[in-house]
């Protein structure tokens, strides 16, 4: 099934997916859109974003324009598919701007509206859509994913999440792939949350393993007893798991024998 896709935002996400929706083989006819004609030009004529992408060609069927904000309603009227790849900042106006098309719109920022003049803090996406364009169909494109793995046909999923069934089927023919796996979910709300709140918890569990190890570290220097023994035992074996003795394939060996040399 070809589409006439048009990514609006030549950021890092907006690039990759417009990269990956117009490589051969897709039938796709792709349009990515920033509000600054220079950097339309740039894009167009170096065939690739060296500010958030380098080094990954655009593929020759993807075509790289700017237009008046005025007129962008219009422009995207001549889709199959709306993508916004605006940061959240920047959602409200965006899709102020489109409330009135006719076409199925889909966002990739994740996050909760930061407050502002007249404006809560805290809203959603799709809160934010249900309060400045409440007829436009549309959903969220959302996943645990980075845009280079994306742009570079590496393995990734994401899942397209929307009220109306149209919307989800479109996400999923424009993006999916034999690199990229799109599903499809109800739950926008959920896809939402778990988007906003996954950089929160990494976090979370790369402080707690950082404490994990300062406590393995102050238990090596207290009684140097890994220490002693990791370092005569690092010194003989190979780090091949095939040539250990006695099965060892702790993957942690290597950083506790760091943290002992450190003592």
């Amino acid at each position: 099934m070809s589409l006439k896709i048009a990514v609006i935002g030549a950021g890092a996400w907006g690039t990759a997916l417009a990269i990956s929706a117009s490589r051969e083989g897709t039938g796709h006819h792709v349009q990515l859109w920033t509000r600054d004609p220079v950097a339309a030009k740039e894009l167009q004529s170096q065939r690739s974003n060296q500010r958030y992408l380098p080094g990954v060609r655009f593929p020759s069927s993807l075509q790289c324009l700017s237009s008046p904000l005025p007129e962008l309603a219009g422009w995207a009227q001549q889709h199959d598919l709306l993508v916004i790849g605006t940061p959240m900042s920047a959602l409200r106006s965006m899709l102020t701007t489109l409330k009135d098309v006719q076409v199925p719109v889909a966002w990739l920022c994740k996050g909760f509206e930061a407050g502002s003049l007249g404006v809560e803090s805290g809203a959603m996406p799709h809160e934010v859509c249900r309060q400045v364009a409440p007829r436009l169909q549309a959903g969220a494109l959302s996943g645990p994913s980075f845009a280079m793995e994306v742009a570079t046909a590496q393995p990734t999923a994401l899942v397209a999440a929307s009220a109306h069934a149209k919307v989800r089927q479109l996400l999923v023919d424009a993006f999916h792939s034999a690199s990229l796996r799109v599903y499809a979910n109800e739950d926008i709300v959920g896809v939402e949350v778990g988007g906003a709140v996954k950089n929160v918890l990494a976090i979370v569990a790369i402080a707690r393993w950082a404490c994990c190890w300062r406590k393995a570290w102050t238990c090596s220097k207290r009684f140097n007893l890994w220490g002693m023994w990791l370092k005569g035992f690092t010194a003989r074996v190979p780090w091949s798991n095939a040539h250990r003795p006695w099965g060892l394939k702790c993957p942690l060996h290597k950083p506790l024998w760091l943290c002992s040399m450190a003592s």
